[in-house]
């Protein structure tokens, strides 16, 4: 694809420390797109996007709820000729696998082409971490927003 014509959107909700939103800032600023909040913006024609990202903290093992909401909100096959990717920061990464694929298979379900997922560390407090601290407290730092730029580097290499 022409990179001139290329278009890409970034859906991001970011609570607590905007660890996610640091990272959704990176990978836009790589694909020189825009980054929406879910509870903020109206639902976009994806006809007009090349490419979608998705993203959020995770919590309790699952992406923020405004982000599910806005998934179930989504017309079937809303996504037709859309491709789609996955973010996300959370006290676990490791974890990202099982985090992602509800969401990755909800995409899919409305018609996305699910290319790629991201994870990285993200400063967590959530539920009886801030008790410790929680975990984290550095991240995402500039190795893991260097991994962000360079997975979005690949993306747009693909478009």
């Amino acid at each position: 694809m022409n990179q001139m014509t290329f278009r890409s959107l970034v859906l991001c909700k970011s609570v607590h420390h905007q660890n996610t939103r640091r990272v959704a800032d990176r990978i836009a600023d790589v694909l020189d797109a825009t980054v929406v909040d879910p509870d903020e913006t109206m639902l976009p024609s994806f006809s007009d996007f090349d490419l979608i990202g998705v993203g959020s903290g995770i919590y309790y093992g699952r992406f923020h709820r405004s982000i599910r909401d806005w998934m179930q909100r989504l017309p079937e096959d809303a996504g037709r000729g859309c491709g789609a990717f996955v973010f996300s920061s959370s006290g676990l990464p490791f974890m990202s696998r099982l985090y992602h694929l509800p969401l990755k298979r909800a995409l899919q379900k409305k018609g996305f082409d699910v290319v790629a997922d991201f994870a990285c560390r993200g400063h967590d407090t959530f539920g009886p971490l801030w008790l410790l601290g929680g975990l984290n407290r550095k991240h995402p730092n500039e190795y893991d927003l260097s991994r962000a730029t360079k997975f979005a580097d690949q993306l747009k290499s693909r478009y």
